[in-house]
């Protein structure tokens, strides 16, 4: 599979020694295949389809206006859970990380449910906190209109 090769061949240019000939070689043919499989008519068709997907699996909270998630060349880029904190109770929620914004759901069965207005990255700050874990951030909202390249239609 195309999309594994440049993390295969990662893995023997951190095994390669920094002097041997091969090092130069492995990291251009790492950045050319990386290329390719992002661009790959393949990789976009997968995209296309997670896009859809999500876009499916999505309702709105009656304070969230509705929009459409395949927007332009938005892709996903992480999803996962983590906890929000809101007047010190933590919330369990579902976050979503695309090219250009964060949007924070929670799972109802099967659906998505947008809890809040999605957080354009071109507008938000985020700070760590001083823990031992890591795992503690805030998020500031540092602009609350969009400009016209974060526009949702």
């Amino acid at each position: 599979h195309m999309g594994s090769l440049p993390c295969l061949l990662q893995g023997v240019l951190s095994a390669t020694p920094l002097h041997h000939p091969d090092q130069a070689h492995l990291g251009h043919v790492i950045q050319v295949l990386s290329a390719l499989s992002r661009t790959s008519p393949t990789k976009k068709k997968s995209e296309a389809r997670k896009m859809t997907d999500i876009q499916e699996r999505l309702i709105f909270s009656s304070s969230v206006k509705p929009f459409p998630i395949k927007e332009g060349d938005r892709v996903l880029v992480h999803e996962g859970s983590l906890y929000k904190l809101d007047k010190k109770k933590k919330h369990k929620v579902y976050a979503m990380l695309f090219t250009d914004l964060l949007l924070l759901t929670k799972e109802v069965g099967q659906h998505l449910k947008v809890i809040q207005d999605p957080m354009f990255l071109s507008q938000i700050m985020i700070q760590d906190f001083n823990c031992d874990d890591g795992t503690e951030f805030h998020i500031t909202v540092v602009a609350t209109l969009p400009t016209d390249s974060d526009k949702v239609i």
